[in-house]
This record gives structure tokens, C-alpha cells and sequence, in this order.
């Protein structure tokens, strides 16, 4: 028995790294593929780039032809500059344009020590934060074989350690031909926008028609605005901003606000109804998680836009809160996967390779952060793109499956709950409804009304015309009561003859009201048709009035009103 216990957990061990390995492989694999289409894209109009030849100045030092492949500037300072001048190539196009990066840096652009650009020199001599990013900068005509000299000032300490070759492209073809050539990394952050808007007016319209649980609608709002979030930091991050706009202080708050924020939406598509006791501690867990990741945000955007510390300096804190996203989501898939919790395993094996992916870009940004010459500022995502396509749509599929699952479950419930709760002769509420609705009345101390009746005739009915004709006899008179009282109160049948009513006047006049409408009742009773001349219909009753009397409670005044009808009853008897 321990034997076949222990072979058990060893499979599931070997199972478990062999998931690990074809994840990891998966991974790998689309990296490459992705990273060997963007080369090939990426290199079409390469003698654009100027990337050769530069003479920089750093640091007190002097670099002459220097490729800017080969120049590090690490642990550079706030107010240091980076200044490297070379001679315009002659294959300059007309109508030509300068495309100059900054990573978190002022910039200055001369020819022939000419200044004919500067951008965010300001914000940096007023303390601001700045951006990273490109700009285009138009050249004047006739600079062919000129000194073109560009000024870098590090806007905050290790704002950069490379410097990314500039290009010159025609001013008016750039933006379509950058986009052209990086349409595939475009399209994918299109993709996640539109996917994100569409779950968001989804997750609208269900919550306005009600289609679906509070919870559930929020899962879809969550995960749409994971894929918006995803989509913005795409197109932030791979510098495709640009193409619709120069504002790079906007893209990269833009940038690190959705990145900030895709742990805590993701967080919260995860947050869901569930049965398993120990399950429901996933919710506290996720739920404290998603207040960290938006506390760290709400921060940060308040530092941030103080000037007092910059996106960029949260950023470890924000990837510790995205480990953490990941660990917890991993785990709780993993024990409700084992348990048989969940059925669905595309989303069980999408999630373990999309964190997998995550885990795998982040390590390899700390490894290039620290080990290459060019640091974080020449790091580049290589494999979440592709793989988040499949993730956010498999997360899609089992949101609606288990959605889906979930309102035909209620659906079920509710049909259950509404035969446990309704007289199924009348469609009134039941003795146990009833037993439940004094349980309320109690519980909220109000004044009530209770009226106790009991259906005359009915064994004489039944004993003459048999059963069936009683249980018309029945409904004939529950229909009655429900026309005359249900908009003012609670209706039940308590047993076979017998009926209660319970109004909460909100003035004295429905006192009043009631008073005349029993008065009234056996006289509308009398001319009910009940299919039998010989058999009129009429009613005993008795009511109580808790502003008046002296019940411990609802129980205890039905008591009283069930005196009064007997009563009456007897007063009904004797008169014939």
C-alpha cells in the first residue's frame, strides 16, 4: 500500500518536471521563431542605421571610431553626458530624417556644432522625469558629408549603458515603413487592445442585462483588462508608440502603468465562486495580492508624477508582486487540477506555460541587466507575445465554459430552491418559505399584520366531487387571496385548507386598508364560480396586529390569529 503511495507521488514528480521541460522547450522554441522573424524584418533597410564610425566623448574619456556596439557606459549618473559626433554618409535621401533613441535621457542634436534639436533639456533642468523612446528629427537640406553630433544627458543615475545607433530614413515614408517592418510585434499588440474592448463591452452589457453572476462579470472585465493593459504595454514597450505620436514621457508612463497593473488585473480574473472549503482561502490570498499590486501602483503614480522618484525605480518591487502573481496562480492550478477541481485543461496547461514564459523573460532580464554591456536599456522581450496570444484566449474559452457551467448550476439551484420553497398546487410560497419569511419579520423587529385563513367547504368538495375537483376548489381561492393581497404582502398556503398573509404597514392607512378588504372578502368570495351551484365559497379568518397586542414574536401573534379564525368559524357554523 505505502509501496503503490510512493510510485503514485514519484509519477507525478516525473510528470511534473516533464511539464516543466516541454513548457520551457515551447517557450524556447517560439522565442527563436519570433526572434528569427524580427531579425528578418528587423535588417531590411540596415544601411540606414548609422552604427559605425563615431567618435564619444565619456567620462573624461575620448573613443575614436568607435562602433556603437561596442561602447558601454555603465553606472553612468544623473547629469552626465554621453556627447559622439561622425561625419553624414552620402547616401543621405532627400526630405531626410533623423531617428534618434533616448533611454531616460535629455538629447541634443547639432550639424556643424549648428544646434537644430534639443527635446525634454527642460524637464531635465526642472528635475522631471524623462522617457525612453525615438525621435524624429528632420534634417536640413545639404547636410551630405557634414559633422552630425548628438548630446546625451542621463536624466537619472543608470538611465542608460548603451547607445542605440540612430538611422536616417525619408521623413515621409518612416512612420509607414517602421510600421511595415515591425508589423508582426503591431499586430499583436492590436490584437490584445481589440480582444480587451470587446471582453470589456461584454463584460458591460452582461452586467447591464444581468445575464451572469457580479463575480463572474468581474472575471471578464478582468481579463479584458488584462489584454488592454497587455496590448498598451506592447506597443509601449517595442517603441511603436512613436509611430502615432513624438511624446515619449506619455508612452513611458504608459509603459510601466500597464505593466504595473497586469499582475493585479490578471490576479483578478482568478478570483472566483467556489465550493471547496480550502479553496476559499484562494480568494484572500489572490485578493491580497491584487491590493498590493494596486496600492504599488497607486503609489508609484503618485511619486511618479511628484517628480519625487521616477516608474523605473519600482520596478524591482513591481517584478517581487509579479513572481508572487505567478507562484500563487501556479499553485492553486496545480491543487485544483490534482484534486479534480477543474476540467478544463487547455487553460490549466495555457497558464503553466504563460507564467512559464514570464518567469522566463524576467530572469533573462536580470541576467542581461547585469551581465551585458548594454544593461536593461538594450533588453528586448523575445517570447511573450506570441505566447500570451494563446494564453489570453485560452483563459477566454474557460471563462466562458465555466461561466456557462456556473449560471446552468444556479439556474439549477434556483429551479431546486424555488420547488423547495413554492406550494406546487397554488404557486404560492409554502409552509417552509413561510417558516423562513417569520425568521426575517423577527429578525428585523418591524410592526406586522398576520391574517390567518381557513378555506370553508373544502372536505365537503372533496367527499361529493372527489380530489380533483378540491384542488380546483383550492386554487380558485389562492387565486383570490393573491389578487387581493400579494402587492401588499406575503401570501402562503400553510396546509391543505389553510393560508397566511403577512403585510409591514409603512403608514395607517394600509391598516385600514387590510380591515376593509377582509370585510370584503367573503362577499367576493360568494360570487366565485366554483363549477357547483350548491357550493359557495367563504373563508374564516383571524388577524393579529403587532402594534396593538402582546406576541414575543410572528409564531406567537399566528397564534392569535389562528384563535380568532376558529372563532369566527364557529360563529360562521352557528349562523347556518
Amino acid at each position: 500500500m505505502l509501496f503503490d503511495k510512493f510510485i503514485r507521488k514519484q509519477r507525478k514528480t516525473v510528470y511534473g518536471i516533464k511539464l516543466f521541460l516541454i513548457g520551457l522547450f515551447v517557450i524556447v522554441g517560439i522565442g527563436y521563431v519570433f526572434h528569427f522573424i524580427k531579425e528578418i524584418s528587423g535588417d531590411v533597410h540596415a544601411e540606414r542605421y548609422l552604427s559605425l564610425g563615431w567618435n564619444i566623448e565619456y567620462d573624461g574619456q575620448t573613443y575614436e571610431r568607435k562602433a556603437l556596439a561596442d561602447f558601454s557606459c555603465k553606472g553612468i549618473k544623473r547629469g552626465d553626458k554621453v556627447v559622439m559626433s561622425r561625419v553624414l554618409p552620402p547616401n543621405i535621401p532627400l526630405n531626410a530624417a533623423l531617428i534618434v533613441h533616448v533611454h531616460y535621457a535629455a538629447v541634443r542634436v547639432y550639424i556643424d556644432d549648428d544646434l537644430i534639436y534639443e527635446a525634454d533639456v527642460d524637464r531635465f533642468e526642472q528635475g522631471k522625469h524623462l522617457g525612453n523612446g525615438f525621435y524624429e528629427i528632420v534634417l536640413p537640406e545639404g547636410c551630405t558629408g557634414k559633422i552630425l553630433t548628438l548630446e546625451y544627458i542621463a536624466g537619472e543615475d543608470g538611465a542608460f549603458s548603451s547607445i542605440e545607433r540612430p538611422a536616417v530614413w525619408d521623413h515621409y515614408t518612416f512612420r509607414q515603413d517602421y510600421a511595415a517592418q515591425n508589423i508582426v510585434v503591431l499586430a499583436f499588440s492590436m490584437f490584445f487592445m481589440v480582444l480587451g474592448i470587446t471582453m470589456g463591452v461584454m463584460a458591460f452589457a452582461f452586467e447591464f442585462r444581468k445575464v451572469f453572476a457580479f463575480l463572474d462579470i468581474f472575471r471578464l472585465a478582468a481579463l479584458g483588462s488584462f489584454s488592454l493593459v497587455f496590448g498598451m504595454w506592447i506597443i509601449a514597450e517595442s517603441d511603436l508608440f512613436e509611430i502615432f505620436t513624438n511624446d515619449i514621457i506619455t508612452k513611458s508612463d504608459m509603459k510601466y502603468g500597464a505593466f504595473f497593473l497586469m499582475p493585479v488585473f490578471f490576479i483578478g480574473y482568478h478570483l472566483e465562486n467556489v465550493g471547496d472549503v480550502k479553496l476559499k482561502y484562494k480568494n484572500i490570498l489572490f485578493g491580497l495580492i491584487m491590493l498590493m499590486g494596486t496600492a504599488l501602483y497607486v503609489f508609484a503614480l503618485i511619486m511618479h508624477s511628484l517628480h519625487e522618484i521616477s516608474f523605473r525605480t519600482f520596478l524591482p518591487v513591481a517584478h517581487v508582486i509579479d513572481v508572487l502573481t505567478i507562484f500563487s496562480v501556479i499553485m492553486v492550478k496545480i491543487y485544483e487540477y490534482s484534486k479534480g477541481l477543474r476540467h478544463n485543461s487547455i487553460s490549466f496547461y495555457a497558464t503553466i506555460i504563460g507564467t512559464f514564459s514570464a518567469i522566463f523573460d524576467l530572469i533573462r532580464y536580470y541576467i542581461y541587466s547585469n551581465t551585458s554591456a548594454h544593461g536593461d536599456s538594450g533588453f528586448k522581450i523575445s517570447t511573450m507575445y506570441v505566447v500570451m496570444v494563446f494564453f489570453v484566449l485560452a483563459l477566454l474559452f474557460d471563462y466562458m465554459q465555466s461561466t456557462v457551467r456556473d449560471a446552468r448550476e444556479d439556474e439549477r439551484m434556483d429551479t431546486i430552491s424555488k420547488l423547495a420553497y413554492t406550494d406546487v398546487l397554488t404557486g404560492l410560497d409554502n409552509r417552509q418559505s413561510a417558516e423562513k419569511y417569520f425568521d426575517t419579520v423577527d429578525s428585523k423587529a418591524s410592526p406586522y399584520v398576520v391574517v390567518q385563513f381557513d378555506l370553508n367547504n373544502l372536505k365537503k368538495v372533496n367527499d361529493t366531487y372527489g380530489h380533483e375537483e378540491g384542488d380546483k376548489y383550492i386554487e380558485l381561492f389562492a387565486k383570490t387571496l393573491r389578487k387581493m393581497f400579494e402587492n401588499k404582502g406575503f401570501v402562503a398556503r400553510t396546509g391543505g385548507d389553510e393560508f397566511v398573509f403577512v403585510m409591514i404597514p409603512k403608514a395607517e392607512g394600509e391598516r385600514v386598508w387590510l380591515e376593509n378588504r377582509l370585510k370584503d372578502l367573503n362577499v367576493i368570495l360568494a360570487n366565485k364560480n366554483t363549477g357547483h351551484d350548491e357550493i359557495r365559497m367563504s373563508t374564516a379568518y383571524g388577524m393579529y396586529d403587532s402594534l396593538f397586542g402582546d406576541a414575543k414574536n410572528i409564531r406567537d401573534g399566528l397564534r392569535y390569529a389562528d384563535a380568532k379564525m376558529y372563532d369566527m368559524k364557529k360563529e360562521m357554523k352557528a349562523s347556518r
